[in-house]
């Protein structure tokens, strides 16, 4: 594995991000259908995500030290990335100004809250590791020398990214429209957290604000019940789709362009520096 990594890094993070998510989803599935407790389901599946992110961090490290990759401990690294986050946080806005029109609390999904938590937070874990780390690395080692090909790196992520969340068809069935505006939404968010790791160096700033976003929309609208068609909701959904669809691959673009190399090309790869304050 050591050697495969030292030989052919981008083989290597390629092939290897999509093994792991293929081995996790098989294993959710088996372990999900034997667990006939909603809850417990939400706990396996947020445990699984733990597990498997940590492997991505792993498989990671191979990449990283076959290249002369160094992490460097930086909150200035944090900062910037919380602040390429930008168009994430004000779509987080956006929803916190829907809940104005609260009619009532949907008491029965209560319950479900310490698990959701728990889960949400294993999905900006794993997702941001898998692809914002093992995956995207392996195309920056081979186009992320220059701008054209900083975003050809975030491109290809964020397509593979929107398209994984076609899954929920080829396992559930039902209607493939229903998974097409889900699959596109997560295709510029994959963009968006795709430019924090490239403008930041960091993935922990992605991993925060990922998770933040899903607990709105994996918890907190869940747990609601709204008015509907209110001023402010017309207004707020306006808002949301401007800032997904103009706002925010534009300024994505803009700090992947403006973003600083990684490196310059030495021997078989990419000398540079990733700022983490994860460790």
């Amino acid at each position: 594995m050591k050697n495969l990594a030292v030989k052919k890094p981008v083989l290597f993070g390629i092939v290897s991000a999509l093994i792991v998510f293929i081995v996790f989803t098989l294993v959710n599935l088996l372990l999900g259908n034997s667990i006939s407790t909603p809850v417990l389901r939400v706990w396996m599946d947020g445990a699984l995500r733990i597990v498997f992110g940590i492997l991505s961090v792993v498989l990671l490290g191979y990449i990283i030290k076959s290249n002369g990759f160094k992490f460097v401990f930086s909150t200035k690294g944090f900062a910037k990335g919380i602040f390429a986050c930008l168009p994430v946080l004000l779509i987080c806005i956006c929803y916190i100004a829907i809940l104005f029109d609260i009619v009532k609390i949907n008491k029965d999904f209560l319950p479900q809250i310490p698990a959701r938590i728990f889960q949400q937070t294993a999905v900006g874990f794993f997702e941001e590791s898998l692809f914002r780390g093992l995956m995207i690395t392996a195309f920056l080692i081979k186009f992320g020398g220059t701008a054209k090909g900083r975003i050809n790196a975030a491109l290809i992520t964020a397509i593979l990214f929107g398209l994984i969340h076609l899954f929920g068809f080829l396992t559930s069935g039902g209607d493939i429209l229903e998974y097409i505006f889900p699959a596109l939404n997560a295709m510029l968010l994959g963009l968006a957290f795709s430019a924090v790791f490239i403008y930041s160096k960091n993935l922990l700033s992605a991993m925060i604000v990922h998770s933040l976003y899903d607990y709105f929309v994996v918890i907190v609208m869940p747990l609601v019940v709204m008015n509907m068609g209110t001023p402010i909701q017309i207004v707020s959904n306006i808002a949301l789709i401007i800032i997904l669809f103009a706002v925010m691959p534009v300024f994505s673009i803009i700090l992947i362009i403006k973003a600083k190399p990684f490196g310059n090309v030495v021997d078989k790869g990419l000398t540079t520096t990733l700022e983490s304050t994860a460790d």
